[in-house]
């Protein structure tokens, strides 16, 4: 269950150092947050994944925005503590979408220029943007 969901562009990676006999160690990326949709709302998050698809690692791309569903609890997917509070996988449901900051909706969204699915907007709810003070 996502304890986080927000759209953001990837603004940086970096790799966890770990032992190099042990299974490569996550990747943590930082991204411009624009609309939280469940969460804390912060300008700034940081996500660790698994560097490898084969070990569920989901491979952003440094400048690309993306929908993120990041869970706050351990996955235990990781081989080593990245440090930061929120994780990702390959099936959590992260999407690449269009560029831009403006909350995402049924008329497009998709990179691929696919429209988003009205049951995923729904599910969604409310976006707030990035700098504006809510809940958790």
């Amino acid at each position: 269950m996502a304890g986080a969901v927000f759209t953001g562009t990837v603004m940086a990676a970096r790799r966890v150092e770990g032992d190099p006999l042990d299974p490569p160690p996550p990747v943590v990326y930082t991204f411009r947050a624009d609309h939280i949709y469940k969460g804390k709302s912060s300008a700034e998050f940081e996500v660790a994944t698994n560097a490898d698809s084969a070990a569920c690692g989901y491979n952003f791309v440094i400048g690309s925005r993306y929908l993120v569903f990041a869970a706050i609890s351990e996955s235990g997917l990781l081989a080593v503590d990245p440090g930061v509070a929120l994780n990702t996988s390959l099936c959590a449901g992260n999407l690449l979408v269009s560029p831009g900051d403006a909350p995402l909706g049924t008329g497009g969204g998709l990179l691929s220029g696919e429209p988003l699915t009205v049951e995923l907007i729904t599910a969604l709810g409310t976006a707030h943007r990035a700098d504006a003070k809510i809940g958790t």
